[in-house]
């Protein structure tokens, strides 16, 4: 009985050796995978995609009226001449919705990003922008 468990113990204890040395080597392709496609996170994907629709009321490409949203803030004089005001709120889903998140990401911004003369020449410059990577 004692020999039928050591071989049973044995027999498990290789099985479990190949099931460690199986998930390193998906680990590692993964990684490999990963490191091949150089995806950004989900989160500055998103970012990305505030600052571009940020860029299409900016400038006019879009049929959202940036006056009724947008107040050009005058105070700052540091970055670009394009920054605006964040508007303020007491609500959590005020505060994290599209203008206050994008407004944010906006105003950080270089002053050669924003003022690119087309939409795709803004979409090359935003890409490893810090500001569009950083939480909100």
């Amino acid at each position: 009985m004692v020999r039928s468990l050591l071989k049973r113990g044995n027999i498990t204890l290789q099985c479990i050796t190949v099931h460690l040395s199986k998930l390193k080597s998906r680990r590692k392709s993964y990684r490999q995978a990963k490191a091949r496609f150089q995806r950004n996170t989900l989160e500055v994907r998103r970012n990305q995609a505030r600052a571009v629709m940020m860029y299409r009321i900016v400038y006019g490409l879009i049929a959202i009226p940036a006056s009724l949203y947008l107040t050009p803030n005058t105070q700052n004089t540091r970055g670009h001449g394009c920054k605006f005001r964040v508007p303020a709120g007491c609500v959590d889903a005020f505060n994290y919705s599209f203008f206050p998140t994008t407004i944010w990401i906006w105003n950080q911004l270089p002053a050669a990003v924003v003022m690119s003369p087309s939409i795709e020449a803004f979409k090359s410059r935003l890409t490893g922008i810090p500001a569009t990577q950083t939480p909100i």
